[in-house]
Parts: structure tokens; sequence; C-alpha cells
């Protein structure tokens, strides 16, 4: 059942070692993953570093890659991993702190929220990130196909190659997921 013959073919070159292929995927996904990164991370270095081990885990297993969801969707899924891996490696505060110390703006922003999160835009969409980054299997990439980029179910079906029933089902597991995180992230980020 191999629905995205396209990405096959191009995982198909990489695995036979075709260098023209490797640089073709190397121009084609680093700047759409660096994008998908840089919303989630602190600084261009972190997101850049992030995608360096995004590709280069993504080079490392594409064996297992079988064409159920786009190669783009696939990569986006290992970085959400590699996301959620450096937050816990140099800690949210610690990533926190990197991001902002040079914006002063940014600085008095997290003091106010920290008072009372009355809701610094930027500040709700870092955390909203790093719940989606943390949602185990799919939730995430669900989430984020119905809520940040638009698409109706029907074309979410699509494009995951199932049924409508089930990712109506998913979205539903997703929101209470998210729920649960996000909440416990607000609370957490309250408190420091």
């Amino acid at each position: 059942m191999s629905l995205h013959k396209d990405d096959i073919a191009i995982v198909r070159q990489l695995l036979s070692g075709d260098q023209s292929a490797f640089a073709a995927f190397y121009d084609t996904y680093f700047p759409r993953v660096y994008r998908f990164c840089k919303n989630r991370l602190a600084n261009d270095e972190c997101a850049k570093d992030v995608v360096q081990q995004t590709l280069t885990k993504a080079m490392l297993n594409l064996q297992t890659y079988r064409g159920e969801a786009s190669l783009y969707t696939w990569l986006c899924q290992i970085g959400r991993n590699e996301i959620s891996a450096w937050y816990k490696k140099v800690g949210r505060k610690q990533a926190q702190t990197s991001s902002f110390d040079q914006d002063e703006s940014l600085v008095s922003a997290i003091e106010s929220i920290a008072a009372g999160f009355d809701g610094d835009l930027q500040e709700q969409s870092q955390l909203v990130q790093i719940a989606l980054d943390s949602l185990p299997g799919n939730y995430g990439t669900v989430l984020e196909l119905k809520y940040i980029d638009g698409f109706s179910v029907t074309e979410i079906a699509e494009q995951l190659k199932t049924g409508e029933i089930g990712v109506q089902s998913q979205l539903a597991r997703a929101r209470k997921a998210f729920r649960l995180v996000y909440n416990d992230l607000t609370k957490e980020y309250q408190t420091t």
C-alpha cells in the first residue's frame, strides 16, 4: 500500500548511494525542516543543529520509510522527536533563557507572564509548540494539519491515507492529550 510513490523513489535513490539524489534531498528538505524547527526552538543555531540531527537520523533510518506519509511529514516527526530531545537535554528553563536573553522586551514579557500569564501571544505560542512536540505518536501532526495548516478532516485523511472516522478519532484523542500537556506546561511555566 505505497501511497507516496515519488517519495519512495527518492528514498530508493538515496539508499542506492546516488550523490545527486542526496544533494537534491538536502537542498529540498533542509529549508523546509528548518522552517518547521525554527518556529519551535530558541534561535537559529539551535534550529540548524536540530535540523542536522533530524536529517542525519533520517538518512540512517531511510530503510524504515514505508511511504505511508509524505517524506516531509516523516521528517517532521523525526524533527519533533529531536526537538523534544533537545529540550530535555538543555532543560526548558535554560532553553527559554538562551532564546530571550538578548531581547529585553521579551525578558520583560516573560516576567509579566510569570506574574499572571495574561497572555503574551509569543509565549503562548512557544508553549503550544512545546506541547505539540511532546505529544505521543502522530497527535502533534494531526493537530497541526487541522489547526495550523487548516486542512479539513477529509484532506487529512487523504494525506495520512486513512479514513475520516479514524482522523476524527485521532483528533479527539490528540485534543485531549494536548489539553493535558498544555495545562501542565502552563502551570509549570507560571511557577518558574
